[in-house]
């Protein structure tokens, strides 16, 4: 990770260390992605095509000999910008929460963007319990809509609010 700053070359928005607990201490979920995509899905409305890979060393983050880690980011291997009015979507693989009272999304957050340029996202869920023929419909637990701009590292945490309905949920 790149949690020690950026450097100004390059464009683009990461997202590394993805976990999911059930209450504030028992982890359910942990993806640091150094072992690729995994059960990760990508989907991209409407199909002007997807930019959520797993990558090394991306030029958002700040390059360091020792440093090897890989993360998801969504620009454009070639500008290396971003795509505007690109609705992206980064679907989880199924997490067992097994109808916890509380569940929390935690996610390293790195932007490298240009002068005045943001990018928005939002979180969804949906839950299922053991049994049940398929996925309840998509649902915003938080209401909110997270952006960023410029030069910033964050860990986003997001209460999943609705989510201890279920035996398993997923998220994007």
């Amino acid at each position: 990770s790149s949690e020690d700053g950026l450097y100004s070359a390059g464009e683009g928005w990461a997202i590394d260390d993805v976990e999911v607990k059930a209450g504030l201490f028992d982890v359910r979920f942990f993806d640091d992605m150094e072992a690729g995509i995994g059960t990760w899905t990508r989907s991209t409305f409407p199909a002007v095509g997807d930019y959520w890979k797993i990558a090394g060393n991306v030029p958002t983050e700040q390059v360091c000999t020792a440093n090897s880690t890989k993360v998801w980011k969504v620009s454009n291997d070639v500008t290396g910008g971003l795509v505007t009015r690109l609705d992206d979507l980064l679907l989880s693989p199924p997490v067992a929460v097994g109808q916890a009272d509380q569940v929390f999304l935690f996610f390293d957050v790195y932007r490298n963007l240009s002068l005045n340029v943001c990018f928005y996202y939002g979180v969804q869920i949906r839950t299922k319990n053991i049994g049940a023929p398929s996925w309840s419909a998509w649902a915003d637990p938080t209401g909110l809509l997270y952006f960023g701009s410029e030069r910033e590292w964050l860990q986003q945490t997001v209460t999943l609010a609705g989510a201890g309905n279920g035996d398993s949920l997923q998220f994007r």
